[in-house]
């Protein structure tokens, strides 16, 4: 059963819980996705928030049982003017418990959401997220706050048009599509001494000024150069392109 909802009547609840794909489109009596209740979202897979100017964060859990949206796999956020957050909750709870949130998203896609900082603090990073996508986030500056870089189990990464993205702050050795365009300030997409994907097959970088490596230490130009001359230890790789600019 799938629903379109314009507005949450306190009501719904009792309907919402049957829905598996939601969409809230302009709906403003939301300020987080947490309002609908664990007990409304356990059957929902699909969510997407598009236009809900009131909406401040997805997750924002004080309790200590709380396992909201636990079976959801797909996450769709767009044009949230007021969006600051991913997920605001409360510390205490993730070292006591096993914070059940989100534990299988599969797939989040983020998009004009102008004062969104970060995506994942370190107590947060997501265990089978697949597919990240992200466009137009102005003041995005890191994806994943971690003090080490962590192993991921992502294949698709597409970053679009961030101007204030610097850092990524994690490692997927099973990517398989790596898209980077419009990142002026990033510098790197993963740390020194890291190995490129094997089964990478697109890579496409372009219009990333300061960016000087993809993987490992080398520089983007000889890694470039690499795939160019099929010497690239990225096996699987079929699809290359670079701009000028990024070289």
């Amino acid at each position: 059963m799938d629903f379109i909802v314009f507005c949450f009547p306190e009501s719904f609840g009792n309907i919402l819980k049957f829905a598996s794909f939601v969409l809230f489109n302009d709906t403003q009596s939301l300020s987080s996705l947490s309002e609908l209740g664990a007990d409304n979202t356990k059957g929902m897979r699909g969510c997407w928030f598009d236009r809900c100017k009131n909406l401040q964060t997805i997750i924002h859990e004080e309790e200590k049982e709380a396992r909201f949206g636990e079976n959801l796999e797909i996450l769709w956020i767009s044009i949230l003017p007021h969006l600051v957050t991913i997920y605001k909750v409360n510390l205490q709870v993730l070292n006591d418990l096993q914070y059940k949130v989100l534990q299988k998203l599969k797939c989040l896609f983020l998009d004009c959401c102008p004062k969104l900082i970060n995506i994942y603090t370190s107590s947060l990073l997501p265990e089978n997220v697949e597919v990240l996508e992200i466009h137009f986030c102005d003041k995005l500056q890191t994806l994943f706050e971690h003090e080490k870089p962590t192993e991921l189990s992502l294949k698709k990464l597409h970053l679009f048009e961030l101007p204030e993205l610097k850092s990524i702050g994690c490692v997927f050795p099973s990517l398989k599509c790596l898209k980077v365009e419009q990142c002026p300030m990033l510098s790197e997409i993963c740390p020194p001494s890291t190995q490129p994907p094997l089964d990478l097959e697109v890579l496409k970088v372009k219009s990333c000024n300061k960016l000087v490596t993809v993987f490992g230490d080398n520089s983007l130009e000889h890694k470039f150069h690499e795939f160019l001359k099929g010497r690239s230890s990225c096996r699987g790789t079929k699809t290359l392109s670079c701009s000028r600019t990024c070289v």
